[in-house]
């Protein structure tokens, strides 16, 4: 049986072959890969703060709120499958510059909007940007040649951001109001624009190599291909769900605004801690056992919200939640990278990942009258557990010729 598709193909990685090495491993080129993925991911890292920006700030309903969030996400997720479809033969550099650019004059569009329909709109415009922006970096990592420890650096770096950028956003709320997040949202493109022509232009392995032969490319199994990307949709629905609503838990547990982002803003350090643990690590132990760990804390996590709720339980749980999260993701982008080196699975993934994100925010604005916070941890519960159940099951999947 091939190796891949064995009951331990997560634990051996195979040669990753048709990568080109020099161009995605040069150290400027994973950062320029780095601060394009920062920016089309910080509306998403701060998705706490803009919730509540929209409730305080523009009198948006939390209905309302989760419906722009959900609005910025599904455009998120398009944008990530347009990039997938095509990011094998498409000029990334060109992309990438693509998506800043929409980022940057969005986010100055959306100084001078205050109704809920024009922010809908501006909003899912915004997050096609976002979501071509992030794609194009998975991609790109996914090409290179150490794509778990990769995805763990681009993931620390990012945390650290958010760490400062959380206090930040508060700060210029009070200052300038929902006028400062969004300047904020336009300033976090600019590093990423400076450092645009040193992102890599094509992968190996893709159409755009003249050279390469059909039999060099490898096939992705179908079965495992489809159970991971469930896997990923179940997780990022649960997420998606929870996440954003987390400033509002905290509210109602008497935590006052500023106090909530602090707490927020040492979570993202916890993310920091989680990252770097596939930084270090890499595969050596395997992929199943940290995300094994990794979704049975996060179960425990909302458990532990949903049946001792008190202000310590919050302070410790949100900071577990986010160390849990993070060292998920770069364990779940090397699975999908080592499916498809060119990077176009992880694509899809980070699509796959945006669409939780838009779907888990519309059933929060759903459940939340009827049913409190606690129908959101419940949510949030079962899509980890289905999540565990969905990756276990890999390892009773019969072999496939992958040739």
């Amino acid at each position: 049986m091939n190796n891949w598709v064995s009951a331990e193909w997560w634990r051996t990685p195979l040669p990753r072959q048709g990568v080109a090495g020099n161009d995605f491993d040069r150290p400027v080129s994973l950062l320029a890969m780095i601060l394009t993925g920062i920016a089309g991911v910080t509306a998403a890292g701060l998705n706490p703060v803009i919730a509540s920006a929209y409730v305080d700030y523009l009198d948006f309903s939390e209905a309302q709120a989760g419906y722009v969030l959900a609005a910025d996400m599904s455009g998120f997720a398009i944008g990530t499958l347009l990039v997938s479809a095509r990011v094998h033969i498409w000029n990334r550099r060109v992309v990438a510059l693509c998506g800043i650019a929409v980022l940057l004059l969005g986010n100055l569009a959306c100084l001078g909007l205050a109704a809920f329909n024009s922010m809908l709109i501006a909003r899912f415009i915004i997050g096609m940007g976002a979501g071509t922006a992030a794609g194009v970096m998975a991609a790109s990592i996914a090409a290179s040649g150490n794509p778990d420890r990769y995805f763990g650096l681009y993931t620390v770096v990012t945390l650290s951001a958010f760490a400062l950028l959380i206090s930040l956003a508060t700060i210029l709320l009070g200052s300038f109001g929902i006028r400062g997040l969004f300047s904020l949202l336009a300033c976090m493109t600019l590093p990423a624009l400076c450092l645009a022509r040193k992102f890599p232009e094509f992968a190996s392995g893709g159409e755009n190599n003249a050279g390469e032969t059909p039999s060099s490319r490898r096939r992705m199994p179908f079965g495992i291909v489809l159970v991971v990307s469930i896997a990923t949709l179940a997780y990022y629905v649960g997420t998606g769900g929870v996440w954003p609503y987390m400033s509002q838990v905290g509210r109602a547990l008497d935590f006052s605004v500023q106090a909530v982002g602090n707490l927020l803003a040492v979570s993202q350090l916890c993310g920091v801690a989680g990252a770097l643990v596939p930084v270090f690590l890499g595969a050596r132990l395997g992929r199943m056992p940290p995300i094994m760990f990794s979704l049975l804390a996060s179960a425990g996590c909302l458990l532990a919200l949903l049946f001792f709720s008190n202000k310590l339980v919050y302070a410790l749980i949100i900071q577990l939640y986010m160390f849990v999260w993070l060292m998920f993701f770069p364990y779940l982008m090397g699975i999908v990278s080592e499916l498809d080196p060119v990077g176009r699975l992880a694509g899809v993934s980070y699509a796959l990942q945006s669409i939780g994100f838009a779907v888990g925010p519309a059933l929060a604005a759903l459940m939340i009258p009827g049913g409190g916070y606690a129908a959101l941890f419940y949510l949030g519960i079962g899509c980890y557990l289905a999540t565990l159940l969905l990756l276990l099951s890999l390892a009773r999947m019969p072999g496939a010729d992958t040739g």
